[in-house]
C-alpha cells in the first residue's frame, strides 16, 4: 500500500467513527443555560482535513477540533427564529416566571409551586428535543409535537384564577415531565414547587433535589444566587444539593405575609464532545425560595349537625253508625292516613289504638280487637248487641283512635376554631358534612370542603367522623 493510499484509507476510517459518535451525541442540559452542543459528522470531519491530523483510535484531537466544539456550543442557542420550537421554550420560560412572580405578589403559593414545576417541565422538554429547536412547530412530529400539544394545555390552566385548577395543571406538568428521559450525566432538578424557610430559625439549610454529577470541575462547585448574594453548596450529593442561608439575609425578621425570592442554581459539569475532549458546562436552574410568616393562621371547622325530634299527637276516625240490621252485627272499619299526613312524615304509633263509642253504653256493643296494623292503616271490628225493645241509651256510631307519631329532622351547625403553628395538626370531630375556612395570618379566607385542598402547606385526611388537619412541614 503506497503513501497516498494509507491516507485515504485513514480519512476513510475517520468518517465512518465520526458518524458514529455524533449519532451517540446524549440529550444534554435542562434549565436556562444552553441546552448542548450539537453538530453533525461534516463539519469535524472538514475541521480534521485542514488541520491535517489522522483521526482514529488512541489519536488526540488537534486544538482545531476543540476549537471547533466549542464554537458549536457557544452557537447552538442565540436567538431561535420566530415560530419555532425552540422559540416556543424560550417565550413560555418567560411567561411562566412572570406568571411566578406576579403570584409572589399576591400571596397565591398554589400559583408559585404549580409554576415552578411546569417551569423544570419545560426546561427538560427542551433539552430532550434540542435536535427540533429549529423546527417550526405546526411541522413537529412526535414525541416533541405530542409533549408541545399536552403543555399548551397545562399553560392555560396555570393562568386560571382557580387554585385547584393551577395545582392539577402542576400535577400533570409533573406527570408529562415524569415520561422524559435525559442522560445520566446531565444535571437535572425535580421541581416540588417550593422551598420554604422560617423566620424564627437564624440558619436554615435550602434542599434542591435531582440529578447532579458526582464529582465536579476543579475548584467549581455548584452555588445559589439568592437576594444579591451567592452561597456555595456545603452538602452536595448525587440526588440533592444543600445550601445555608442566613434567614438575615432575606431582610425579613417579621413578615406579615410569605417573603419570595427566585434564587438561580448554578450547577457545573463535564460534558464530553464526540469522544474526544472534554469541557466544564453549566446548567442554570429557577428555585422559588419563601419565607414564611411566624405562624400559620387560624382554622375554622364548619359542620352539620343533625337533630332529631319526635312529635306525637292523636288521630280519630269519623264516626261509624252501628248496622240495625240483625245479619250485620258485626262491623270492620278503618282509619287510613291521607296524602298530607303521609307527605309530613306522619305513621301510626304502633300500639295505640282504640274503639270508643257514642254514646258509651257497656251493654249494647262488643268490642272484638283490631284486626290489622301498618304505619298508615288500622283496621278494627265490633259488634252491636241488642234487645228486645230499643233503649233511649243504645249506641248509635263509634270510632277508632289512635295515636301518630313523626320525626323532625332539624339541621345546625357547630363551628370550632384553633391556631395552628407551623407542623401542627389538629382533629375535628364531624357530624355531617363540613366546610373548613383558613386564614393565613389575616390574609385571605381559604375555604374547603373536600380532601382535595389547593394549598401546598395545608393537608387534609377525612377519616369517617374526624378530619385531620396538618400544616407544613408535614
Amino acid at each position: 500500500m503506497d503513501r497516498s493510499t494509507a491516507q485515504l484509507f485513514a480519512l476513510t476510517a475517520s468518517v465512518t467513527l465520526l458518524a458514529g459518535c455524533a449519532a451517540a451525541i446524549p440529550a444534554l442540559q435542562s434549565g436556562a443555560a444552553a441546552i448542548a452542543a450539537h453538530a453533525s459528522a461534516a463539519p469535524l470531519v472538514a475541521a480534521a482535513g485542514a488541520a491535517g491530523v489522522g483521526l482514529g483510535v488512541g489519536v488526540v484531537a488537534s486544538d482545531d477540533i476543540k476549537r471547533l466544539a466549542k464554537e458549536v456550543r457557544d452557537t447552538s442557542y442565540g436567538t431561535p427564529s420566530p415560530g419555532t420550537l425552540g422559540a416556543y421554550f424560550q417565550e413560555n420560560q418567560k411567561t411562566t416566571v412572570a406568571l411566578v412572580e406576579s403570584a409572589m405578589k399576591s400571596q397565591r403559593d398554589a400559583q408559585v409551586a404549580a409554576g415552578m414545576q411546569v417551569h423544570a417541565v419545560l426546561a427538560r422538554g427542551q433539552a430532550a428535543f434540542r435536535d427540533s429547536r429549529h423546527t417550526k412547530v405546526e411541522v413537529l412530529t412526535e414525541p416533541a409535537a405530542g409533549f408541545k400539544s399536552s403543555m399548551d394545555a397545562v399553560l392555560a390552566d396555570l393562568a386560571s384564577p382557580s387554585d385547584s385548577a393551577v395545582k392539577a395543571a402542576g400535577e400533570r406538568a409533573q406527570a408529562i415531565g415524569g415520561q422524559i428521559r435525559l442522560a445520566a450525566t446531565v444535571p437535572q432538578i425535580r421541581a416540588a414547587g417550593a422551598v420554604y424557610l422560617f423566620p424564627f430559625l437564624p440558619s436554615q439549610s435550602i434542599t434542591v433535589r435531582g440529578v447532579f454529577p458526582e464529582a465536579y470541575p476543579r475548584e467549581s462547585q455548584p452555588e445559589l444566587a439568592l437576594n444579591g448574594k451567592v452561597y456555595k453548596a456545603l452538602e452536595m450529593q448525587r440526588d440533592s444539593l444543600r445550601f445555608f442561608v442566613p434567614i438575615t439575609d432575606f431582610d425579613s425578621s417579621e413578615p406579615k405575609e410569605t417573603v419570595w425570592r427566585i434564587a438561580e442554581l448554578t450547577v457545573p459539569w463535564n460534558r464530553q464532545v464526540v469522544d474526544f475532549t472534554t469541557f466544564t458546562d453549566v446548567s442554570k436552574f429557577n428555585v422559588a425560595v419563601g419565607v414564611l410568616t411566624q405562624s400559620f393562621g387560624s382554622l375554622e371547622m364548619e359542620s352539620t349537625v343533625v337533630r332529631v325530634r319526635t312529635e306525637e299527637r292523636p288521630r280519630l276516625s269519623e264516626p261509624f253508625a252501628f248496622s240495625t240490621e240483625p245479619d250485620k252485627a258485626e262491623t270492620s272499619r278503618c282509619v287510613r292516613l291521607n296524602a298530607q299526613e303521609l307527605s309530613e312524615g306522619w305513621r301510626i304509633r304502633a300500639s295505640t289504638g282504640s274503639v270508643v263509642s257514642e254514646p258509651a253504653l257497656g251493654s249494647d256493643w262488643k268490642d272484638l280487637g283490631m284486626q290489622s296494623e301498618t304505619d298508615g292503616e288500622i283496621c278494627w271490628k265490633v259488634r252491636a248487641l241488642r234487645e228486645e225493645t230499643n233503649s233511649p241509651g243504645t249506641a248509635a256510631s263509634w270510632r277508632i283512635s289512635v295515636r301518630m307519631i313523626r320525626e323532625i329532622r332539624e339541621t345546625d351547625t357547630a363551628r370550632e376554631s384553633v391556631d395552628l403553628a407551623w407542623g401542627g395538626k389538629h382533629a375535628f370531630k364531624v357530624a355531617g358534612p363540613w366546610k373548613l375556612r383558613y386564614t393565613r395570618n389575616g390574609g385571605a379566607v381559604g375555604e374547603v370542603a373536600a380532601q382535595a385542598v389547593s394549598d401546598p402547606l395545608l393537608k387534609i385526611q377525612p377519616d369517617g367522623s374526624t378530619v385531620r388537619v396538618s400544616v407544613y412541614p408535614f
